[in-house]
Parts: structure tokens; sequence; C-alpha cells
């Protein structure tokens, strides 16, 4: 069946007390900054052509008073700030950067992300723990949550033009993180163990919409990923687990279920700019279905045992944004024909099709 469509609405701000002034108010700065940013950035080439001119005047003068000429057409009274000149190369080399200013403002604010994500972080994976865990691993809970010094980076920022049938903007950007956290679990009979980084990489897509004509300018703003993003952690303390790599594909599972079920297409989170917009006016319909026909499979092998031969169980899952299907296992089976249909929804052209087979057996 298909997965439902749900747009997760996210608060911000003061409580609904606060005055119908302050409020505007709110809209008009956070639509003023939202344009000059856009605005920024789709002029930047011009702006940094500008700016570079700058420095080439400055040099044309410089290289005037060190010869003694006098022949000061261009520069005359030009006198430029040590920080500009020192920015120059980073200038020049403003293509490789793009995105660079949203992690530099990441940077600032990640003292206060460490501390907010810590705190959504328990609250919602320690109820998937006990849900989702086997035996005493359903015990498991956090002691301590860091998420380091390491803050996550923004980059290869691209937007797209305004779609004017739709009244939306999109852009897309990289979310990457190689962080050094310090995260320490405990589950009963087991003990405690730590995970010492994270890794993530993953493409998230900004919405726009609906864009309106009034002080607002934008009535709601959606993201989620636009595939699954890849996550992969460190651990540390589990040399005593036996069951260590059990531990680890569950802890992966409930990461991406998390992911999956709340921020990967179709699935997006929202923040009304508005609060009087309506939700299917802010909300955007797939544009399409991906028909999926898993036909058969080859190449499979016999797994060689001490006493008896393992013929695979074949069976196949496929994923499309955050999306998962799977066909029936077929048994002792080299050659499986599956010839089974599903389908997916469309939400962005970037979306990849991922199929995956496994062995019943190997899990």
């Amino acid at each position: 069946s298909h997965q439902d469509l749900e747009l997760h609405s996210s608060t911000m701000g003061k409580s609904e007390a606060s005055s119908s002034g302050s409020t505007l108010g709110g809209f008009l700065l956070g639509s003023a900054a939202t344009a000059t940013v856009i605005l920024l950035y789709q002029n930047r080439k011009n702006f940094l052509s500008l700016y570079l001119e700058l420095l080439e005047e400055y040099d044309e003068k410089e290289d005037t008073k060190a010869s003694g000429s006098t022949n000061t057409q261009r520069g005359i009274g030009l006198e430029l700030p040590a920080n500009m000149l020192a920015s120059r190369a980073m200038i020049r080399n403003e293509d490789e950067r793009t995105g660079c200013f949203m992690s530099d403002i990441m940077k600032q604010l990640w003292p206060y992300i460490n501390i907010a994500g810590s705190n959504s972080i328990r609250d919602i994976a320690e109820p998937m723990f006990k849900e989702m865990m086997p035996g005493p691993l359903s015990t498991l809970h956090f002691t301590k949550i860091d998420l380091g010094t390491v803050p996550i980076r923004l980059d290869n920022l691209v937007i797209h033009d305004v779609d004017m049938d739709n009244n939306t903007l999109q852009f897309d950007m990289d979310i990457v993180w190689d962080g050094n956290c310090d995260i320490k679990l405990k589950a009963d009979y087991i003990g405690s163990f730590g995970v010492k980084s994270i890794k993530m990489r993953g493409r998230l897509a900004i919405l726009m919409r609906p864009l309106v004509p009034t002080t607002s300018v934008v009535s709601g703003i959606q993201y989620g990923f636009i595939n699954t993003p890849e996550i992969s952690l460190k651990y540390s303390g589990l040399a005593h687990l036996a069951d260590f790599k059990m531990i680890d594909h569950k802890i992966q599972e409930i990461l991406q279920s998390v992911m999956n079920g709340m921020m990967v297409l179709p699935m997006r989170q929202l923040y009304k700019m508005d609060k009087g917009c309506d939700f299917t006016k802010i909300y955007k319909p797939p544009f399409g279905v991906a028909r999926i026909n898993v036909i058969e499979g080859r190449g499979f092998v016999v797994e060689k045992g001490f006493f008896l031969d393992d013929i695979p169980d074949c069976y196949c899952v496929v994923n499309l944004g955050g999306a998962s299907h799977r066909t029936t296992t077929l048994m002792d089976n080299l050659t499986p024909e599956w010839n089974e249909t599903m389908d997916f929804l469309l939400n962005d052209n970037d979306q990849i099709i991922q199929l995956q087979c496994w062995d019943e057996d190997e899990g």
C-alpha cells in the first residue's frame, strides 16, 4: 500500500498569547531576512566581481606608489580595510564554497543546537528502544548525550527557479556531519557503552510554499531529506559484548526508522510562517508514481557448511525515499522468480531507487 503522506508541524517562538503586533513584526523580519539571503545568493557573482575590482584598483594604487609614478587615474583615495584584503583568496574561490556562509551560521548556533538536539534524541529514541529492542536491550537508556564540538556542515546549496504555477520556491543543500560526540548508554544485565562519533550525509530539500504577496511573503517552510541519509556510528566499551553486531544493527534500524518516519520524503517537517495559512495550501502533492516490477534474481550461491550446505532463502527490499516494500521469501532457491509489483510516490527528481536482496537466514 502507499505510504501515507504527512506534514509534521513544529512550533517555534513564544506562546499564542503574544500580541498580533509582535507576530506581524516577526513575520516581516523573517520574510525580509529570507528575501535578503536569497537575493544576495542569487546575485553573489555580481557582488563578488565588484569586490574583486575594488581590490584590483587598490593593487594598482600600491604599484603606483612603489614605482613613484604620478599617473594615478585609478585608485585615487582608495583605502581598503585589512580584512577585505585578506579575504581575496576566499572570494576568488567562492564557487568552491557554495553554502559556506550557512555553515558559518550553524557554527555559531551549534552550542544551542547541541542542547536542543540532545533533548530531542533522548525523547525520541528511548521509547523506541523499549519498543524495538529485544530482551534486556529494551531497558537501554541514555546516561549522557553530548553532540560534541564539531557542527553540522551545510554545503552545495542550489536554488531552483520559482514554480509560478504552484507559488513554490525550492532550494536543496547537503547536510554533512563528522561529529566527535560523547554519548553514553546503559542497559540492564549488559552494562554501559558509548558512541564516540557519528557520521551523517544527506541532501535536504526546503520548500517555501505558498509564496504570497503579503507581509509574510512565505506562508510555510517545509523540509525533508530527498533520500534516506547515510549514518554510521563508532562505539566505545563494546569489547565485552558478544551481541555487538545485533546491537549495532538494531540501533541503525531505529535511527533509520526515526528519520524515514519524520523527515525523509514524502515526510516533511513544517513550520508555518503565517499561522493563519490553510494546510491544504501549504501541502505539495507528489508529482508522479514509480511502478517497480521485481521479476527475478540470478547469481546466488550455496553457502558451504560444516555439516549441511545452506541454499539461500531469497527476498528483495526496494526503497524509494522513506518508503519501503519487501517481496515474499522464496525458500531454498538459487534462481528466484518473484514477479511482484510495487508502487512508490515520487516527490523529487533526485530520489533514488534502492534494491537489495537478502537471505532470510542471515536477516
